[in-house]
């Protein structure tokens, strides 16, 4: 239902409603007003009818009485006419349309003045009566009124039900005439307040998809008005501040396509100098035996490696950025991934006299994922290498493989120095460390933030947490291989095809 209708029929519900109570009050008020007015008349008649039948009644005229009452029965609306001595018992009685005194309702109390209607039907006729009874009474010596006897007459009502009839015909009328007036009013009402809502639905609408060059034509000083005025203003500063923010991300947009463009060009140029650089130093190494030559040339190895290292992460981030990450899917195992990963990286374990404790749950070979290998490899090789790097000497780094129904869960576990709660998630941003381990043993902040890219074009996530006895845990997932994609298994480059024993390695 729509506004306009819902504004129009409850109008029209308050409207037929009121009309209805006060129309409901003018009958009830006028038909009181007219009875009264019937009662009154009743009253007088009888009484003047009493004051007439008192001599009668005084001596038991029983002649006169039947003279008086035939002459009572004459009387306009007059319908029947009963007299009774002081006992109740009846002395005459007349009456019209085959009205007998059988018909009449009892009254065990004739001596008080009153009036009621009566409804009755004799044979097919009904006939709807005003019963009237006073008493009939005389003066004594003393002056004190005695009741001798008691009169009854009925008056027709038929005159009183067609004024009331006619007063329900006119009421009707005026209820049917403010219905329509209602109706009316309220259809022109609901038009006048539902358009001005519906063109600012209309603009709402528009806003909403973007458009914010659509004007609210206001008119008037209402409150709608008023709105309508704010919302045109709100959205002209909109467009506004559109316009000036996409400017200002197709200039940030241009920056950032400039600055992965020339950390992809400065990147691959200098791989191929320090590849040099690094040929030559293994060649000096193989060439002399002179010990502060051999020390010299592997300083130059060293840092050319971490300065490789540090190239082909910046290559990689700019791959991420540029959405051009290659990724080869073949079926992997993640155990041999972890034990290639784990053989790699002992002796870096072994300088800090770290345990290197890996296990699998369940079956190996169902822990297998469509994925790079290479790069695979590389997400392990980096979560791996940051727990060497920032645990404690002689503690044990964990790493548990287990499976839920679609994925494989790797969980890495250290005893380090942990990662601060609200940081949990901005070490995954590029370029950021954890404030508890940025002082300590270096690092670029960008290994964590291409591992997640990695897993992201895997269709699985990398989370960090800490451990309740001290370090962090990070959660690799990725989803599992299924049946109808099964293979063979695409094993690293210097793995061997073994699992790695749930004992430490």
């Amino acid at each position: 239902m729509t506004l306009r209708s819902k504004i129009a029929l409850h109008t029209s519900m308050v409207v037929v409603l009121t009309m209805t109570a006060i129309l409901a009050i003018v009958i009830l008020r006028q038909t009181q007003a007219l009875q009264e007015q019937a009662n009154k008349r009743g009253i007088s008649i009888a009484r003047g009818a009493a004051a007439t039948l008192s001599n009668s009644l005084l001596v038991n005229d029983r002649i006169t009485i039947r003279q008086d009452a035939a002459e009572i029965i004459q009387l306009e609306d007059v319908t029947f006419v009963a007299i009774y001595d002081k006992n109740g018992r009846s002395f005459a009685f007349e009456s019209r349309n085959g009205i007998g005194p059988d018909d009449l309702p009892d009254d065990d109390e004739l001596r008080v003045p009153a009036a009621r209607g009566v409804e009755r039907r004799v044979g097919e006729e009904s006939w709807h009566v005003l019963d009237v009874r006073a008493p009939v009474t005389y003066h004594d010596r003393d002056g004190r009124e005695r009741a001798i006897g008691a009169i009854r007459i009925g008056l027709s009502l038929a005159e009183l039900d067609a004024q009331i009839a006619t007063i329900r015909v006119r009421v009707v009328a005026l209820w049917t005439l403010a219905l329509a007036v209602g109706y009316l009013s309220a259809s022109f009402l609901s038009r006048r307040l539902s358009r001005p809502i519906e063109e600012l639905a209309v603009a709402a609408r528009r806003y909403a998809a973007g458009r914010f060059d659509y004007r609210i034509e206001t008119r008037g000083r209402d409150e709608i008005a008023h709105l309508g005025r704010s919302l045109d203003t709100m959205s002209q500063d909109i467009q506004a501040r559109t316009l000036h923010l996409v400017e200002a991300r197709q200039r940030a947009e241009a920056a950032n396509r400039a600055k992965s463009e020339f950390l992809s060009n400065v990147s691959h140029e200098l791989r191929t100098p320090l590849h040099c650089i690094i040929s030559f130093a293994q060649f000096g190494l193989q060439r002399t035996e002179d010990a502060e030559m051999i020390k010299f040339f592997e300083r130059i190895q060293s840092g050319g490696d971490s300065l490789l290292g540090l190239v082909n992460n910046l290559l990689d981030l700019a791959a991420c950025e540029s959405d051009r990450m290659d990724v080869d899917h073949a079926l992997v195992s993640m155990p041999t991934i972890i034990a290639s990963v784990a053989d790699e990286l002992r002796s870096l374990a072994d300088e800090k006299k770290l345990e290197l404790a890996c296990r699998t749950d369940g079956s190996a070979s169902e822990a297998s994922v469509l994925g790079d290998a290479t790069r695979l490899l590389q997400v392990l090789r980096n979560v791996l290498g940051n727990a060497i790097r920032f645990s404690p000497e002689g503690s044990v780094i964990e790493t548990h493989t287990h499976l839920t129904a679609d994925d494989v869960i790797v969980e890495v576990r250290d005893f380090g120095p942990g990662i601060p709660p609200e940081e949990t998630e901005a070490i995954f941003e590029k370029f950021v460390q954890s404030s508890a381990t940025k002082t300590g043993a270096g690092g670029t902040g960008l290994g964590l933030a291409i591992c997640r890219e990695i897993l992201r074009a895997h269709d699985g996530s990398i989370t960090a947490g800490n451990r309740e006895e001290g370090g962090a845990t990070f959660r690799i997932r990725i989803p599992r291989a299924s049946g109808a994609k099964a293979g063979t298994t695409t094993e690293p480059a210097n793995a061997s095809a073994r699992t790695p024993a749930p004992q430490p390695v």
